[in-house]
């Protein structure tokens, strides 16, 4: 038999009781007050009268900026979680608000066979958002909690796997079957893969930032297009931020002409420029992540390639690191930073960082002419040291003398290096 007493707004305790009366168990179950209620209970006494008057408005509006301080995903991964744990707690009759810490080292130790590292994460991340809300103190850094989180780390050793970066090569595996075959050319679906294709891959950007960009978001020039980031995983506030990618020299493998052609056959002029489709080409909406990854994952499996953990900005990272090349992120006071596809390498980067700050370029479209400008000059000069080098090589080889300056391994190493424009596409 169960007995229960509501004490207060934030506990109730339920009684345990067998045939003969005797109490065999207790168990606790937080009940928490909506977040108006808590609000209003945080008025002074004398002022409380004011939350079902004149504050009543001011108050709600409160409550819905309160319940909007977490992204919808993370608030419903909070809630799965501690979802779990309250069960876990009311199974072995111990209270899960406020936890003790010895009760979440002892869930922690029993899920550490299912749940890895960001998996564990989560839990006290859970546990800590539940406690702030009830307006409670705890904190995951307790010798209980620490000490056992770092030995089940310890004990898992789990490696930590990253996603994998897609190659130029792969990415043009990827373009090839954006094709109808039937046709000979892409078709409307295949146009928007395209272009999301190669955006992801020249952009580094998010699949929330690329489903999220409006036709007013992109602005289209003679030397690029710039994309207007509203909002994005490391900008919870919505700041914003400026993407400027360049021109590709190859058509088939250039991200700008990519979305002209694509806005041109859709013919979009207003709204999500990466809409959801049908099979006959009907727009039908914003297209949301979970739509993006499945037209990856498709695309990938038509290509013949088997992975199914894709990261695009790791891939652009990849791409450029192969190319020993930097990208260009300029930050700019009272502004959003000016960040390109460009690659330039870290003294020609030291360069155009140090224009910006003295006022010289006022927009991206200057930079970029300036970055391409400071290229070309780069290229000249490696051109005429690979030229020399060369002739060193061959004066080398003529005379028998290699020469303590011109070893035959400095020269080996060095011979092939001829100049080459290092661009993401």
């Amino acid at each position: 038999m169960q007995l229960s007493a509501c004490h207060n707004r934030q506990a109730s305790v339920s009684l345990a009781v067998n045939e003969t009366g005797e109490v065999v168990g207790t168990e606790v179950t937080t009940v928490m007050p909506p977040v108006d209620l808590q609000l209003a209970e945080t008025l002074p006494a004398a002022f409380a009268h004011l939350a079902a008057g004149p504050l009543a408005e001011a108050l709600g509006k409160a409550v819905g900026f309160a319940q909007a301080s977490l992204a919808p995903r993370a608030e419903k991964a909070y809630g799965d979680t501690w979802n779990a744990f309250r069960d876990w707690c009311a199974l072995h009759r111990v209270p899960a608000l406020p936890a003790a810490p010895a009760i979440v080292a002892a869930y922690l130790a029993a899920r550490q066979d299912r749940l890895g590292r960001s998996g564990l994460r989560l839990v006290l991340a859970a546990i800590a958002h539940h406690h702030r809300r009830a307006g409670l103190p705890w904190t995951a850094a307790d010798p209980a909690i620490a000490t056992v989180m770092h030995g089940v780390l310890r004990s898992q050793k789990r490696p930590v796997r990253p996603a994998a970066a897609l190659t130029s090569t792969e990415i043009k595996q990827l373009l090839a079957v954006c094709d109808d075959r039937l046709i000979g050319r892409a078709s409307l679906p295949g146009l928007r893969d395209r272009a999301l294709l190669l955006m992801c891959f020249a952009g580094g950007l998010r699949r929330a930032e690329l489903v999220a960009l409006d036709h007013e978001d992109i602005a289209i020039t003679k030397d690029g297009l710039t994309l207007r980031i509203r909002h994005a995983k490391g900008d919870q506030e919505g700041e914003g931020a400026s993407v400027l990618i360049s021109r590709g020299r190859q058509e088939k493998t250039c991200p700008v002409r990519a979305m002209e052609v694509w806005l041109q056959r859709s013919r979009i002029a207003y709204g999500p420029v990466f809409p959801r489709l049908t099979a006959t080409g009907t727009i039908e909406g914003r297209l949301s992540g979970n739509g993006l990854w499945r037209i990856l994952r498709r695309r990938a499996a038509q290509a013949g390639q088997g992975r199914l953990t894709i990261s695009y900005g790791v891939s652009m990272a990849s791409h450029q690191r192969s190319t020993r090349y930097d990208r260009l992120i300029i930050p700019r006071s009272g502004g959003p930073p000016i960040n390109i596809s460009i690659s330039l390498t870290p003294e020609l980067l030291g360069l155009i960082k140090a224009r910006v700050d003295s006022g010289r370029y006022t927009s991206s479209s200057e930079v970029v002419r300036e970055a391409l400008r400071l290229l070309e000059r780069a290229d000249e000069r490696e051109a005429e040291a690979c030229t020399r080098l060369r002739q060193a090589w061959d004066d080398g080889i003529a005379s028998g003398d290699s020469g303590p300056s011109t070893s035959l391994s400095y020269r080996r190493r060095h011979i092939g290096c001829w100049p080459r424009r290092r661009r993401l596409v």
